[in-house]
C-alpha cells in the first residue's frame, strides 16, 4: 500500500515539477523577448481578468467537491458514473460558451467607443482573444478531478507544460514583431496552448 501512495506522489509530483519548471522558463521567455514593455502590463492585466471563471469553474473547491461525489457515484455504478461525467461535462460546456458569448458580447462594442486611454481597449482587445480559451482550461480541470479518480496523476500534472511550450515558441516566434503587434498573436497561441492541453 505504501509503495502505491509513493508510485502516485512520485508521478503527480514529476509531471508538476517539470510544468512549473516550463512556467519559469515561459516567464523568463516573455522577458526576454518584450521586455517591459507597457503592452506586456496590458497582457497581463487581460490575461488575469479573462481568467476569473478559471478560479471558480476550473480548479479548487470545484474540484473538491466533484471527486468525493463521482466517487460516491462509482462505488455504486461505473456505467452510471461515467453518464454523470459525460452529463456534467456537457453542462459546463454550456455554461462556459454561454459566459463566453456574453462576454464577448460586452467587450467587442467598448472596442469601438472612441478612448482617449489607449491601454483601456488594447487590454480589452486581448481579452476578447483570450476569453475562449477558458472553455478549454476549464474543461482541463473537470478532465483532471475525473482522471484522479482513476489514480492517473503524471499525464494531467504534465498537461500545462504544453500549453507553456507553445506559450515559450510564440514569444520567441513573434519577437521581431515588436512588443505591441506581438500580443494579440501570443494570445491566440495561447488559447491554442489551453486547447492542446484539454486534448492531452
Amino acid at each position: 500500500m505504501t509503495f502505491t501512495y509513493a508510485k502516485y506522489i512520485r508521478r503527480f509530483f514529476s509531471g508538476t515539477l517539470i510544468s512549473r519548471i516550463s512556467g519559469m522558463i515561459r516567464d523568463l521567455s516573455m522577458a526576454y523577448a518584450f521586455g517591459d514593455h507597457p503592452s506586456v502590463a496590458a497582457f497581463m492585466v487581460a490575461f488575469r481578468l479573462s481568467n476569473l471563471l478559471r478560479r471558480l469553474l476550473g480548479e479548487g473547491p470545484f474540484q473538491s467537491a466533484f471527486v468525493p461525489h463521482y466517487e460516491g457515484i462509482k462505488v455504486k455504478n461505473s456505467e452510471e458514473a461515467k453518464r454523470f461525467f459525460m452529463r456534467f461535462s456537457s453542462l459546463i460546456t454550456i455554461l462556459l460558451v454561454s459566459l463566453i458569448l456574453i462576454g464577448e458580447a460586452i467587450i467587442i462594442p467598448l472596442l469601438h467607443k472612441p478612448d482617449s486611454f489607449f491601454y483601456k481597449n488594447e487590454i480589452l482587445e486581448m481579452m476578447a482573444y483570450l476569453l475562449p480559451g477558458i472553455l478549454f482550461i476549464c474543461l482541463y480541470g473537470v478532465n483532471l478531478s475525473f482522471l484522479s479518480c482513476y489514480e492517473t496523476f503524471f499525464v494531467p500534472s504534465l498537461a500545462p507544460a504544453l500549453c507553456n511550450f507553445c506559450w515559450i515558441i510564440a514569444a520567441f516566434s513573434f519577437k521581431s514583431w515588436g512588443a505591441q503587434k506581438a500580443m494579440i498573436p501570443l494570445c491566440c497561441s495561447i488559447v491554442g496552448g489551453f486547447f492542446l492541453q484539454w486534448v492531452l
